[in-house]
């Protein structure tokens, strides 16, 4: 129901944060120049399983290859976690 879902997007969100500060912590270096790191949904998901993206906000890659990937993580396409729990 909706109270699980609730809770398990609070759960991934929160886990997310987590990694996502890891990440810059264990690559500073490498990620010098990124301002932050961004976690979202697609409004229309690519898996069938629930997925939250983390991607820096650099976009710095090579699954980044063309336009429509570009889009999904750059317009209102890619919904905020705090959107998410929102919705619900």
């Amino acid at each position: 129901g909706a109270a699980g879902d609730l809770d398990l997007v609070d759960r991934m969100y929160s886990r997310a944060t987590w990694l996502a500060e890891r990440l810059l912590e264990a690559n500073r270096t490498r990620l010098e120049g990124v301002g932050e790191i961004k976690l979202g949904f697609h409004a229309v998901p690519s898996l069938r399983q629930l997925h939250l993206h983390i991607i820096s906000d650099d976009f710095d890659s090579p699954c980044l290859k063309n336009k429509k990937h570009w889009n999904s993580f750059t317009t209102a396409f890619f919904v905020s976690p705090e959107d998410m729990l929102t919705a619900l």
